[in-house]
């Protein structure tokens, strides 16, 4: 490298020399001209070649240092930060719907206050799905601490709200999350970088953990499942692809050009009052999925669901049950029993089912084990909710049908 700078160093003098010829005077020219002082414009050469000389010297000196760098460490990591420098991510934006979420929305609103800006910014949409409860005072008062637009939807039920605030969203990715759910600081981080590095992938669900508003009692975690009761992903789940049923609601991205393209929410399904199936968003997620859109799970984007006092009880968990069993048949399970011997529209295997599942209830009963008794009751109150779908869908299917969005 020393030897490339002599040389151009060389090259350099060679032509500053020539250069101070061109400039002396002739001796045809008179002797009785003015000298020029000429020395600082002589000094400030001198200073310009040393200049050139030194940026040179560290060209050279990068270029070999470049050499010796495995190409295998230039990751997407590179590439990424490329692209943010570059300003290529655009903004998302939350949605969310809320039903009288005043015990929870100032807790959640307050999270969103913590949450770091992701390159290209973002924007918070909460659709107010009829509450009475004070929910639009307590959302107006974040208005001037958070980027969030208030929206108004009377028609009950989860999914039309969602459908309403899709008019107001903006930017290339619609992150969906709850009125009890806490995002942590990264959690937009997170999601834009997932969005921006698997550009393949149009779904992407995060991880769910537990926020207990009281210590749980020792059973709830012993006897509970807490995935279809209380929306938690597996901990075992690692970052890379996953079934889109593994695509929760309360933790959930959706590139935009989705909704542009008309996908919406099904309004028929999900929380509506206290009697629904579940499964709102899963069943946007299949639908997806059936049109050949893949999904991603990220899981260093960690939201916190709140789980209340109320929900802690055995009959709120044995209804989640049924509600689990309806979402499961209406989703899944229908699409297997077409051909299958029906009365009154619900399977016949599913019926000799249920009468087993009650004998065992019964005879946990007389064991007077308490674990086993929950365990054979929530297995029944899932038959059962496949049982009252089951029958649903067969009323549809015989009285006119609405029409199901895309």
């Amino acid at each position: 490298m020393a030897g490339d700078v002599f040389a151009i160093r060389r090259r350099a003098s060679l032509i500053s020399d020539s250069d101070t010829a061109d400039n002396a005077p002739s001796k045809n020219q008179s002797s009785k001209r003015p000298r020029i002082d000429n020395r600082g414009d002589r000094q400030a050469s001198a200073g310009r070649r040393r200049t050139h000389e030194a940026e040179i010297g560290i060209g050279s000196f990068l270029f070999l240092a470049l050499r010796r760098v495995p190409i295998r460490r230039l990751t997407w990591t590179t590439t990424l930060r490329q692209e943010c420098w570059l300003g290529n991510s655009s903004m998302l934006t939350v949605l969310v719907a809320s039903y009288n979420g005043a015990q929870t929305l100032p807790k959640a609103l307050n999270a969103y206050c913590q949450l770091q800006t992701p390159i290209g910014g973002w924007k918070l949409v909460i659709v107010d799905n009829g509450s009475t409860d004070g929910t639009e005072e307590i959302i107006h008062s974040f208005i001037g601490r958070l980027p969030l637009t208030y929206l108004f939807e009377s028609s009950r039920g989860k999914n039309a709200a969602l459908n309403t605030g899709l008019a107001s969203i903006e930017g290339d990715l619609v992150l969906l999350t709850d009125d009890d759910t806490l995002p942590r600081p990264d959690w937009l981080i997170e999601m834009r970088r997932a969005a921006d590095t698997h550009r393949s992938f149009s779904m992407f669900g995060g991880t769910v953990v537990p926020h207990w508003e009281i210590r749980p009692e020792k059973w709830i975690p012993a006897w509970v499942q807490l995935t279809p009761v209380f929306s938690m992903t597996d901990p075992s789940w690692k970052e890379g692809p996953i079934s889109p049923g593994f695509v929760f609601g309360g933790n959930m991205g959706i590139r935009a050009e989705i909704f542009e393209s008309g996908y919406r929410f099904n309004v028929g399904i999900g929380p509506r009052g206290l009697d629904y199936p579940m499964g709102s968003e899963t069943e946007l997620t299949l639908r997806l999925a059936n049109a050949g859109f893949k999904a991603w799970h990220c899981k260093q984007a960690v939201v916190e669901h709140i789980v209340r006092k109320f929900q802690m009880n055995q009959e709120w968990i044995l209804g989640r049950a049924t509600r689990f069993g309806r979402s499961k048949y209406r989703l899944w399970i229908q699409h297997e029993n077409v051909n299958r011997k029906k009365y009154l529209g619900i399977p016949r295997y599913l019926i000799k089912e249920i009468v087993k599942k009650g004998f065992d209830v019964g005879r946990a009963k007389l064991r007077g084990d308490p674990a086993e008794l929950f365990k054979r009751r929530w297995i029944l109150n899932y038959l059962l909710g496949q049982a009252i779908e089951a029958r649903l869908i067969h009323k549809e299917l015989h009285s006119t049908t609405p029409a199901q969005p895309r």
